[in-house]
C-alpha cells in the first residue's frame, strides 16, 4: 500500500496506463490528500476525467490544480480547452490568456507547424505519457487559430 505522494502519484499513473480510471482516481484523491499544497494530483485528475468525458469534473480539477500553482502553464492552457468544450468562450479567453502570458507568443508561433506531431502516437507511448505531452506541447509550443484569435483579439484591446 503505498504511504507517500509520489508512491500514490506512481500508482496514479500506472493504473491510467492501464485504463483503470477508477484506481486512478482514488490514487490522486490520496495523493492531494497527503500533500493538499501540490497542483499535480489536481490536473492528472483533470485528465482522468476529460479521459472519461467528464468536462465539468476537469474543468474543476484545472481549476484547483492553478489555484495552487499560478505558474502551471499546462493547467491554464487545459482549464481553457475544457471551457471552450463547455461553451464559455469569455473563461476559456482568460485561460489562454494566462498560459499565453506564461509562455512567450514566440515560442507558440515559432514551432506552430510542429502542433500536430505532438499528438502522434509512438509505440512505446503510453496513454497517460501521451496526454501529458499532448497538453505540456500544446501549453508551451502552439495554440489553434481560433485560440490565437482571441488572444490576439486581448492584446489590441
Amino acid at each position: 500500500m503505498p504511504s507517500t505522494f509520489q508512491e500514490y502519484m506512481r500508482d496514479a499513473r500506472a493504473a491510467m496506463d492501464k485504463g483503470r480510471f477508477g484506481d486512478a482516481e482514488a490514487s490522486l484523491a490520496l495523493a492531494a490528500k497527503d500533500s493538499p499544497h501540490r497542483a499535480e494530483p489536481h490536473f492528472h485528475l483533470g485528465l482522468v476525467l476529460l479521459h472519461q468525458s467528464d468536462t465539468t469534473g476537469a474543468a474543476k480539477a484545472f481549476q484547483k490544480a492553478v489555484d495552487l500553482d499560478p505558474a502551471l502553464a499546462k493547467g491554464h492552457f487545459a482549464l481553457g480547452k475544457s471551457f471552450l468544450a463547455l461553451g464559455d468562450p469569455v473563461l476559456a479567453r482568460q485561460s489562454f490568456r494566462r498560459a499565453r502570458e506564461l509562455t512567450p507568443i514566440s515560442e507558440y508561433r515559432a514551432t506552430r507547424a510542429s502542433t500536430h506531431a505532438v499528438s502522434v502516437v509512438m509505440a512505446s507511448t503510453s496513454d497517460t505519457e501521451l496526454l501529458n505531452r499532448t497538453l505540456e506541447g500544446y501549453a508551451r509550443q502552439s495554440l489553434t487559430d481560433f485560440e490565437l484569435i482571441l488572444v490576439d483579439q486581448d492584446q489590441h484591446q
